[in-house]
């Protein structure tokens, strides 16, 4: 290290700051609400259900958390107000076979299961209880290892959020289903100060960033030949980078620009002698679907109709 990074370092501000980025990972930043022990009970009564199964990121059955054990642990106040979410639910959750879980279904069709760290994860029919239940009992998974990945998996969750909170640019992430994943302070300023809010509209944002984006207008760069957008709604101009896992997509992540340079516009693109002819393709494509879903007034079926496509290979264009 150089005298001139030591004494930057030693820089009350700059070490305040690292002593951020390095600190305990303790708690869950994709969750502003921080999920508590008080939250699992709560499910119990939302739900009018007697037990919530607890499983891991393969849907592998860790363990089945009762009304009756949950409300025992409420017993100890300082107890239950202080331990952390994953600790807590892992250490109430216990293993069931078919005797013990039959008890709890007879008059239930459907369950809430959530995952170590507090989180809804979705339903289970009786008979996807009843098969985890059997795997486990078989020996077929091993909880305590399917606890310990999730934990690893949460803290590189929660290391990449770090870094992309603290990259210097403008980064949204969007799943396959439009919905928000992710975004960074920097987009939030851009979004706020185009809208004049106080806070982030999520609906009208996802709206304006799957929808509004077929009007976005379309470029390609004269020197680098990187394709990129103009979001009319906030005023910026954009990267769409598609997100895989194990070959199929998951959504996109939008990086804003700082700065462009001289570019085509899509109507110049189509006759640009410039381009090869994939690049040609690419823009007269787009610009087939993107007329034909505004013809049909964003009604995706008649579009792929017309298209002559099915409606999940028109998606998946766009």
């Amino acid at each position: 290290m150089s005298d001139k990074d030591a004494g930057r370092i030693n820089d009350s501000d700059d070490m305040e700051a690292v002593n951020e980025l390095l600190k305990e990972f303790t708690e869950n930043p994709f969750d502003p609400d921080k999920k508590t022990p008080a939250d699992v009970m709560r499910i119990f009564f939302l739900k009018n259900v007697p037990i919530v199964p607890v499983i891991s990121r393969r849907n592998v059955l860790i363990g089945i958390i009762t009304r009756e054990s949950i409300t025992a642990e409420m017993s100890d106040i300082d107890r239950f107000s202080s331990c952390k979410i994953d600790r807590f639910v892992t250490k109430i959750a216990v293993k069931m076979g078919f005797d013990q879980i039959l008890q709890y279904i007879s008059k239930t069709k459907e369950f809430t299961v959530i995952n170590i760290f507090g989180e809804i994860q979705g339903t289970w029919s009786r008979l996807e209880l009843l098969a985890a239940c059997e795997n486990s009992v078989l020996g077929k998974n091993d909880p305590e290892s399917e606890i310990i990945s999730n934990r690893e998996d949460q803290v590189m969750e929660w290391m990449i959020y770090l870094i992309l909170e603290h990259i210097p640019r403008a980064i949204f992430a969007m799943n396959d289903k439009g919905k928000t994943i992710f975004y960074n302070s920097f987009f939030e300023d851009i979004i706020l100060k185009n809208t004049e809010s106080d806070e982030v509209n999520i609906p009208e944002l996802e709206k304006n960033l799957t929808e509004s984006s077929l009007n976005d207008y379309f470029f390609r760069d004269k020197e680098k030949k990187d394709m990129y957008f103009y979001n009319k709604a906030y005023d910026f101009h954009y990267e769409k980078v598609p997100m895989f896992s194990h070959g199929k997509p998951m959504g996109y992540l939008i990086f804003c620009l700082n700065e462009i340079s001289e570019s085509y516009t899509e109507t110049e693109l189509l006759s640009n002698s410039k381009m090869n002819l994939k690049e040609k393709i690419e823009a007269f494509e787009r610009h087939l679907l993107v007329e034909e879903i505004q013809n049909k007034k964003m009604d995706m079926k008649s579009a792929a109709r017309e298209l002559c496509i099915n409606e999940k290979n028109l998606l998946l264009k766009l």
